[in-house]
Parts: structure tokens; sequence; C-alpha cells
């Protein structure tokens, strides 16, 4: 299937051409990068409060499903404390009472409440439990970092007591706004304002800390980035520059450490551990520029000798199958960087070959034949009906891969839906491989609903099903002859998204929205504005380039 056109002709029945005038033709794509105009990548923890009156009202442990928190040396599911009402104090942290059994626990007793500063001068004693819980999101959820599992991980060190503080504070800055959207913590207040408090201490932290190139340091900064390029409001561009400094600086350390290159000095864990930190800020930088324009440093081939991350012996189960699954997404992302290039040469109306949508299309059908078998969509497989809580760590990383591979070929291939002359025929077949996938992801996505527990879904992410319902909105406006499939195809997703625990984000209260507007379903009852241009008015934006969506994954608290 290397060469493109003869695929096309197997496809198509068109009879075929030699494959080298193909290849040598060159083409310039009237397509320009596409995104959306919210930040959706999971991790990010986007709280849109800002951009609609109905979300003035805040996440509460009604519409959000309670994560299970595992603390160290042994399991304990942490219950809901109903806060005190923002009327109080909008971001008051400390009306969880202290759970005494902690007390008498000898890796806890030196861990003591922290006491914060607010900007309208008050402090409070944030309790221990609280913390408890906060570490146990980002172990549970901060997925796309997985600390090589042995004696001294962040976990041990925190009950300890002797993690990082600059490392300690920002976990607990993004856990409480991620866990507050997503798993039902902090009720009633407002996610963008319950990390702050933390936030602010982590940056006095790091004051001191600009000089010094350590693994704590990198972990810390690329956490602030997370946390900083999620930020909404007025200050959205300022913080978006903010966050590109700490990620910068994150780049910066890790070459500084030769976390860029594998060492035959170091141990397996300490050479496992940079792989890791290395390929999470090369993924971290993608995202960015995908999502706020800002410019790559680091090279595509400067680290042409670094493996990618690979499980250890003693990593098995959970853990095993997020670091499987976070090196299958470095691994695609890299040909998402070169599709960037791509775009960039679009925009500015550069002759493209199509030789090299060629390769980029073996390179994607290489990576999902190399997936392990585990994360090999089977359709037939009876398991996917049905919640399996010991294995949705797995499942999940399927779902993600293969949602990937659909949306990766649908971005590819839309350079080409609205180009003419000389490429008629790669119309066609962009047409062809587009639905396809949108097929596709669709079945994915209802085999997520069915079959992956609700703490799964805040690593949900939106942009395949914007893209898809785009591709079909812009089918259906020109007449297609499946028309009423596409419709039905987009009323199921409008049916998963308002049934989901995320139902209550302004990003997928619009999906739904924007669907039944364009399906023409009498349900709407008043009109609101559509996402990003999803008319065919519009759709040569759909040019292939925006985030690609995400989630990784942190060891798995035993």
């Amino acid at each position: 299937m290397h060469d493109l056109y003869h695929m096309f002709s197997a496809n198509s029945g068109i009879p075929s051409t030699p494959s080298s005038s193909l290849c040598d033709e060159f083409i310039v794509v009237e397509a320009k990068l596409w995104k959306s105009e919210y930040k959706t990548f999971p991790l990010y923890s986007t709280w849109e409060s800002h951009l609609d009156n109905n979300d003035d009202h805040y996440p509460d442990s009604n519409n959000n499903q309670h994560i299970h928190i595992h603390s160290h040396h042994h399991h304990r599911h942490h219950h809901h404390h109903r806060h005190s009402s923002p009327s109080s104090h909008q971001h008051d942290l400390h009306s969880h009472q202290h759970d005494q059994h902690h007390h008498h626990h000898d890796t806890l007793s030196n861990h003591h409440p922290l006491l914060l500063n607010y900007e309208d001068g008050t402090q409070h004693n944030v309790p221990k439990l609280t913390l408890d819980r906060l570490i146990g999101v980002y172990q549970e959820c901060f997925i796309c970092l997985n600390e090589p599992w042995h004696d001294n991980t962040l976990s041990h060190r925190y009950f300890r007591g002797d993690l990082d503080p600059l490392v300690t504070n920002i976990i607990f800055a993004w856990s409480a706004r991620h866990g507050a959207i997503y798993h039902g913590l902090f009720p009633g207040q407002d996610p963008n304002l319950v990390g702050e408090p933390f936030f602010n201490k982590a940056k006095d932290l790091l004051k001191e800390r600009f000089t010094t190139s350590n693994i704590d340091t990198v972990h810390a900064l690329l956490v602030m980035h997370n946390y900083v390029i999620g930020k909404t409001g007025t200050q959205r561009k300022q913080a978006e520059s903010e966050a590109y400094m700490y990620l910068g600086l994150a780049i910066r350390m890790c070459l500084d450490l030769k976390m860029h290159q594998d060492a035959s000095t170091t141990t397996p864990i300490e050479k496992e551990r940079n792989r890791r930190f290395f390929w999470l800020a090369y993924f971290l930088e993608t995202l960015c520029t995908l999502n706020v324009g800002k410019p790559l440093s680091l090279p595509d081939d400067g680290h042409a000798s670094l493996g990618f991350p690979a499980s250890l012996n003693h990593e098995i189960g959970p853990i095993r199958w997020r670091v499987e699954f976070m090196s299958q997404r470095f691994r695609v992302i890299r040909i998402y960087r070169r599709l960037m290039a791509l775009t960039t040469a679009a925009k500015e109306k550069q002759p493209i070959s199509l030789q090299m949508i060629t390769e980029l299309d073996k390179q994607v059908k290489d990576w999902y034949d190399a997936l392990e078998p585990h994360f090999r969509y089977d359709p037939h497989n009876p398991n996917w009906k049905q919640i399996n809580q010991a294995t949705w760590m797995r499942d999940l990383g399927c779902l993600k891969l293969n949602i990937e591979h659909h949306y990766t070929m649908m971005q590819l291939y839309s350079l080409f839906l609205s180009t003419a002359s000389p490429a008629a025929a790669m119309n066609v077949l962009a047409r062809q491989v587009s639905r396809s996938s949108a097929d596709k992801i669709v079945e994915l996505v209802e085999c997520w609903s069915t079959s992956l527990p609700k703490e799964a879904w805040c690593h949900f992410a939106l942009e395949p099903v914007m893209v898809t319902t785009r591709l079909y909105t812009q089918l259906i406006e020109e007449g297609d002859e499946d028309t009423p499939g596409m419709k039905a195809r987009m009323e199921r997703i409008a049916a998963i998204m308002e049934n989901s625990p995320i139902q209550h984000r302004h990003p997928v209260r619009t999906i739904v929205e924007t669907i039944y507007n364009n399906i023409g379903s009498p349900r709407l009852q008043q009109q609101t504005p559509l996402l990003d241009h999803w008319s065919s008015a519009s759709l040569p934006m759909l040019s292939s380039l925006d985030f690609m969506q995400e989630q990784h994954q942190q060891s798995h608290v035993p």
C-alpha cells in the first residue's frame, strides 16, 4: 500500500497510471491550518466559565464521578465532604475535615496541613486529607507522565514528607482544577480558582530554581506549563506566553541534563526516566504549537538515537499499559509533526509533492500495524459492550490509539478535500478515506461510552468528534446520497455526549447544539454560536492540524 495512487485505484476502480507520474507531481494546497478556538486537550483541564452565562454554575458531585484515590501501603476510598458555599469564600479549600486515622499512620505523621495565603489577605489551612486526594488525582489522571516505578517515586516521597515543595504545590494546583471539573472535588467552587493559591506558591518557589537543572525542576515546569496553558479569561494570551516560557525552560533543562541521549553510564531506571521526561517535553511542545501557534524548538531529528519509553520488567498490569500507550502516543505525535510541516507549506502556498503524502500515509499505517496486540481494536470483541474495571486502562489505551489513527488520517487527507485539478483523483480518495475514518470514530466513541467507567471520561478528547461532525456537515450540505445515515450517526454522537459525565462542559454542549442545528432537528430551542466555522463554506480551513488527542499516564499507585 506504499504507492498512494495504486491504493486509490484498487479502492475506486479507476485505471491506474504509472506511480512515478503521481509521486513526481506537485500541487499547491489551498488549505489553512485549522484548530478549535477551545483548548480541548483533556489534561489542560480548561474550564470555560467566561464563555457562557450558563457556565456560572460550577460542577458538583451530582455531575461528576468521584475518583477512587489509593494511597501507598494501603487501599482506601476517600468519600466526598460537602464544601462550604461559595458565598463564604469562592476558593476556600479548608472545609474538609481531617480524617483522624491518618495521624496513626507513621508515613503520614510528618506531613502537616498546608497554610495558604489568599489574595484577599486571609489564610487557610488545607487539611491533609484534601492534599492526599489531590496527590491521588494526579497519580490517577496525569497519564502523560509515567515515572519509572521504584522505591523512591513521587508517592513514596510524598508520604514520607520529603517530596520537593515545588513539585508538590504545582501538582496540588493541577489536581485541584482537574478534580473540580471532572471528579466532583470542591463542588460549587470555580474550578479556575481552586488551584491558584497552590500555583502562586509554586511560582514563588520557582524564583530560586531558574538556574538549577534537576529532574524535580523539569517535572514541575512541565506540569506548570500544562496548568497555565489551560487558563481561560481575558488574560488567556498572556497565560499562553507564560506557559510557553515554562515549557521552554523545561526543554532547556532536559538538554542540559542530556535526557535526549541514551547514556550508557546511567542505570536502567534513570535511562527510562530520562526517555519518559524528554518525550513528554517533545509531546507537550507539539501540542503547544498546535493549540496556540508557538514555534517549535526541538528538531525532529535531534534525538535520533534516543529510544522511546518501554515498560520495565517489574511494571505490570495498568502501569505497563500506561507506559505502552504513551510510548505509542509519542511515536504518532512525531508523525504528526511532519504533517505540521506540510500544513505550514500549504498555508504559505508552497508546492507539496504527493510523495510526501504517500510517505506520511505509510508511516501512519506502519505505526498502527506495529501496535501491541491488545491495542488493536477488534469490533467483534464482546467485551466492548460491557465495563471491565480490571482492564479499563488497557481498553482506554486501545480506543484512544485507534481514534488517534483515524483522526490523523482525516487530518492528513483534509488537505485534499477542497482541491480540484490537478489532483482531482486525490480529492475522491480523500473523501473515501475521511468518510471511512469518520464512521470508525463514531463506532469507537460508542465503545468508549459502553466499555469504560465514568472515571475515564476525563481523558476523552473532543477534537476527533469535532472533525467527524464537520466532515458529515460538509457532505450533507453537498447533498451526499448517504445523508440520512450521516445524520443518524451525528445524532448518535449527540446522544452520547448528552449522557456523558462531561456533558456540563461548554464545548460539549456546543457540539451537541451544533449537531442539532446542522441536521435540522427541532429539538434545539434557541440558536447558539456554532463551533469554529462548522459549515461547508469554510471547510477549506479543515486542514489537517490541530491538536492531537492526548492522554497519557502516570504510574498507578498499588
